[in-house]
């Protein structure tokens, strides 16, 4: 099953939090508009620049395909320099 969601930045100097839902396969994530952001599985990372995080640049697509092993419980943790929508397509194994 393939899913669509949206993760509103709304402020800069706020890491967004987003847990992916159970049985997630595969994503795509880019930005609504030209903004770089932020991106970690550790809380307070983002914000501030600390390392590790990754960042998907400015017009850039994150694919991932191979997620068998992500920890359901494991959360996302987003930050952008200004305001911004994100979006996730994802595929989502049924059952």
């Amino acid at each position: 099953m393939i899913r669509i969601a949206t993760v509103t930045l709304p402020v800069p100097t706020t890491g967004t939090r987003w847990q992916h839902p159970p049985g997630l396969m595969w994503f795509t994530m880019q930005c609504r508009t030209a903004v770089a952001i932020r991106m970690s599985h550790l809380e307070d990372k983002v914000v501030n620049s600390v390392e590790p995080y990754y960042t998907i640049k400015s017009g850039d697509v994150l694919k991932e395909d191979k997620l068998e092993d992500l920890d359901p419980k494991q959360d996302f943790f987003f930050a952008a320099a200004s305001a911004v929508v994100l979006e996730i397509t994802m595929g989502i194994k049924e059952g």
